[in-house]
């Protein structure tokens, strides 16, 4: 019986690998019936070792002419808190404008500091926040309805104790630099995200941004837990992102949105994997977790400085990242002149700090191996991600897995496992590594 037992774990374990959908106990009557032939004695004696080997080239031959599941069958499994739509075909961005593209600045912000907590300067030990109490002045619209950041926040939760305790443990943790918080940057939030169709029947975005502050941001990413499991998102969502944006996006307060990018080599047809680092993720609880090639946010530094109410182009924006991140600006190379393709391959939102996120592929006309070298000197590479994978059991040369949508299939089920993704993987990560498969 423990021969039976491990045969039926093995199965399972490679059915799993294989994404094949089987019960435990039509494979117990499978491998039952293959041991049939043999005797208990034989079992236990030598010849054990090549009954198993049969088996098991039993066992794959069968498994093997089963059908697989498809990558985004094997997403849609494996998300819990990432969900996400899809833009087939892609939007392309390979110049600075793009009619499938637009967005614009709102007037008003969206401020949860203290007067005191200047959005450029470090908090000092005096600024201190009452009893959720805030100036007017520095209370402003989200949106267009008109409700203040306070009474917006309090519609959500309706809870002041809550938003006060909140409020005060964000600016204790700037004061004590905790999780390396040292200063209270600009950041841009989301006002307004609308997916669309043109005439053409090619996807569109619209977006409506405002300014914020990191401090504000670092609230609402405190207080996204009791958001979402007491007062109703993860219940609205269902796993799709178009559904969230029709139903649930004006109830909620999202203050950053990122760029999730996905790096294709072309010279060797690799993705370029990272993981998440040790000082962006230990919040989160994410540190070490697979991640994607460059994740940067959207700020107040991409505003066209000849019109404040205008976002630089989302390409341009898309080369910063990448330098700053990944290509580094000191790595002698110009790798930013050999990108071939960037586009935009859908969009999620991230539950855990209610961000929204454009999940990106960037094809460039070079090798992992330059990307490794230029990412020595990348001005922020150590900060979203602590390295790039190298790891041999996906290519002895390279130690990253292939370009093609059966390898990544197989680079995710493997790395995931049976376990739920956001236990090896940051989920907005697996999000993007499958949407760029999109690109043909």
């Amino acid at each position: 019986m423990d021969i039976i037992n491990h045969l039926l774990d093995w199965t399972i374990a490679t059915m799993g690998f294989l994404h094949i959908e089987a019960n435990r106990k039509e494979i117990l009557f499978f491998i039952s019936g293959l041991l049939i032939p043999y005797s208990l004695d034989a079992i236990k004696a030598a010849a054990i070792v090549p009954i198993i080997r049969s088996i098991r080239t039993t066992v794959i031959k069968l498994i093997v002419s089963r059908k697989r599941i498809s990558l985004f069958e094997f997403v849609d499994k494996k998300l819990t808190h990432a969900p996400y739509c899809a833009f087939n075909p892609p939007i392309f961005i390979d110049a600075d404008s793009s009619p499938q593209f637009t967005c614009k600045i709102l007037r008003k912000p969206f401020l949860l500091a203290p007067p005191e907590l200047d959005a450029n300067a470090p908090p000092e030990a005096h600024d201190r926040l009452l009893s959720g109490q805030f100036a007017e002045s520095h209370t402003y619209e989200l949106g267009s309805d008109g409700d203040s950041s306070l009474e917006i926040f309090n519609k959500l939760i309706a809870d002041e104790e809550f938003l006060a305790t909140t409020c005060l443990k964000v600016r204790d943790d700037f004061l004590a630099c905790k999780d390396g918080f040292h200063f209270n940057g600009k950041m841009l939030a989301v006002a307004n995200f609308q997916i669309s169709r043109t005439l053409d029947e090619l996807p569109s975005i619209k977006l409506e941004l405002q300014e914020t502050d990191y401090y504000s941001y670092r609230v609402i990413s405190e207080a996204a837990s009791k958001i979402r499991n007491q007062y109703g998102l993860d219940a609205m969502v269902n796993g799709n992102f178009n559904e969230y944006l029709a139903t649930a996006f004006q109830r909620y307060i999202h203050l950053s949105l990122g760029l999730a990018i996905i790096v294709h080599t072309l010279q060797d047809n690799r993705i370029i994997i990272t993981r998440r680092s040790s000082h962006a993720a230990n919040n989160a609880g994410e540190a070490g977790a697979y991640f994607m090639s460059v994740n940067e946010g959207i700020n107040t530094n991409d505003i066209d400085p000849n019109n404040p109410l205008k976002l630089n182009s989302l390409h341009r924006i898309v080369l910063r990242s990448l330098e700053e991140e990944l290509f580094g600006a000191s790595s002698g190379e110009n790798l930013l002149s050999k990108i071939n393709h960037c586009a935009i391959t859908g969009a999620f939102v991230y539950q855990p700090n209610m961000s929204i996120d454009l999940a990106l592929y960037v094809s460039v006309d070079c090798d992992s191996t330059q990307i490794r070298q230029a990412y020595r000197y990348a001005r922020d590479g150590g900060f979203e991600t602590s390295e790039i994978i190298d790891e041999n059991r996906w290519d002895k040369k390279t130690g990253l897995p292939r370009f093609d949508e059966e390898s990544i299939l197989s680079f995710l089920s493997r790395t995931v496992g049976s376990k739920p993704a956001y236990m090896t993987w940051d989920e907005g990560a697996l999000v993007t590594v499958a949407l760029s498969t999109l690109v043909r």
